[in-house]
């Protein structure tokens, strides 16, 4: 989490150093005029005290998920109770023309920061329907400031935030209006005729219902016209038939035109439970010393995967879109292995085409041909040989000159007609401004690909596209 404050700091141009908190002496806190403390659960009585001499010396702090009573009435609030909710982002109270309105940060823990006078509450929660809640996220006081959850990725949303926090708080100048995009500045909708998203539930990500989402992505130019909609690893018990919410988001997407993909995570079992876990790893059916993977070659999992994916080619959908279609990261490029993956792939096409002739077949892979391979993943070879109708290169950077040499290293290996790009939204990896994102999709529409598919579909989404 440190590193995550530090990479927003960077980017809303605040110098600062990182400190252990082990290192809280008087010496080591005393040049600084504002400190983060980005995730402390279990802070000492002496790192608490040397926290309330900070802070009665004249320093300011910013807390983040804090239980901690002493701190709470350092910033004129009180913290908690703890509440399981879901909640999507932050949205300023009452920003000033120049702030972010919207900081995206899904979670369903939080430990609501109360504010008591004169402390006030700057930022509140919107819900899982993408509603304003009354659930402070940011209390902000004389002495610093308060944040219901861990630090949240650094979007230049959140770089904003912060840096608007160091003007109110230690005097440094007010940041900047973030730079303005305009229509003209994306391609017109007709030049990414595919526009395919992300999203990482069958719950609808912006409203309370698929209805009211579609409605409201309607009015935005580039808004997707795919889904991919993720769904249990194959192997899980939940898998052995369709999710009874895929038939209403069916019925929903097809009223507003658009296609859904079932995105299935093929190998990776991560999301499955430890009991199952071991169980599969008991049975010799995950990669040696790697119990969170499943082996391509057991002939058990390819009986599984197919049980669980021959009734979902029948449900109506539009595609099944592989993930975790490779080897983990530090496993070492090796033939077999990969003509393994291949082997299940031709497996799983043919008995999927002929169970749904029309089903489209696509998968999410790494940026370029080089990083693929060292992962047992070969998808040039894939394409050529039809066993997919498309990829989507999981391209997720900031730098539209970074986006373009990846793009370039895709079209070398294939067809533009048959690629899919990902764009990030707001990942790890990458938080694009919307300058940078349009620029991506300008550099996707100049290459004459299928179009965009934009990860993840959330709350951080509509603001990167240009107003209708």
């Amino acid at each position: 989490m440190a590193q995550r404050v530090s990479a927003t700091l960077a980017r809303a141009g605040l110098p600062h150093d990182v400190i252990a908190d082990t290192d809280l002496s008087d010496d080591a806190l005393s040049p600084y005029a504002l400190l983060f403390l980005p995730y402390a659960p279990s802070l000492t009585p002496s790192q608490l005290s040397k926290l309330r001499s900070y802070v009665s010396d004249g320093g300011k702090l910013v807390t983040f998920y804090q239980a901690a009573p002493g701190l709470a009435s350092l910033l004129s609030c009180t913290f908690g109770p703890y509440r399981e909710t879901p909640v999507t982002a932050f949205q300023l109270e009452a920003p000033p023309a120049d702030a972010p309105l919207l900081v995206a940060h899904a979670t369903t823990s939080l430990l609501p920061p109360h504010p008591k006078p004169p402390a006030v509450v700057l930022a509140r929660w919107l819900d899982a329907s993408g509603r304003p809640s009354d659930i402070p996220a940011v209390v902000l006081a004389p002495n610093g400031a308060a944040f219901a959850h861990v630090p949240p990725l650094p979007s230049p949303a959140a770089a904003h935030l912060y840096a608007l926090l160091s003007a109110r708080l230690i005097g440094t100048p007010e940041p900047a209006a973030p730079a303005a995009t305009s229509p003209a500045d994306y391609p017109a909708p007709e030049d990414l005729p595919v526009r395919a998203a992300w999203c990482t539930s069958l719950a609808p990500p912006l409203r309370a219902t698929w209805r009211q989402t579609f409605d409201a992505l309607s009015a935005l130019p580039l808004a997707p016209n795919a889904l991919y909609v993720l769904l249990p690893p194959p192997v899980a018990p939940s898998a052995a038939t369709p999710p009874r919410e895929l038939a209403p988001l069916l019925s929903d997407a097809s009223r507003a035109g658009v296609a859904v993909h079932a995105w299935v995570p093929l190998l990776s079992i991560d999301a499955l439970s430890p009991a199952l876990r071991a169980r599969l790893a008991s049975e010799r059916r995950t990669l040696p010393g790697h119990p969170t993977w499943l082996d391509p070659a057991n002939p058990k999992n390819r009986e599984a995967i197919l049980e669980s994916l021959l009734p979902l080619a029948k449900t109506g959908i539009a595609g099944i879109h592989f993930d975790y279609i490779r080897t983990p990261d530090d496993l070492p490029a090796d033939p077999s292995t990969s003509a393994a993956i291949t082997d299940l792939l031709q497996t799983l096409a043919a008995a999927l085409r002929r169970a749904n002739p029309s089903l489209v077949l696509s998968a999410a892979v790494y940026p370029t041909p080089a990083t693929a391979a060292a992962r047992n993943q070969n998808w040039p070879r894939w394409l050529a040989d039809g066993l997919l109708d498309h990829v989507s290169p999981m391209i997720y950077v900031d730098d539209p000159d970074a986006y373009r040499a990846a793009l370039d290293a895709c079209l070398a290996a294939t067809s533009p007609s048959r690629l899919l790009p990902g764009v990030a939204v707001v990942t790890d990896e990458a938080q694009p401004t919307p300058a940078s994102f349009a620029a991506q999709l300008r550099a996707l529409a100049a290459a004459h690909v299928l179009g965009a598919a934009y990860f993840p579909l959330s709350s951080a989404f509509p603001p990167l596209l240009p107003a209708p």
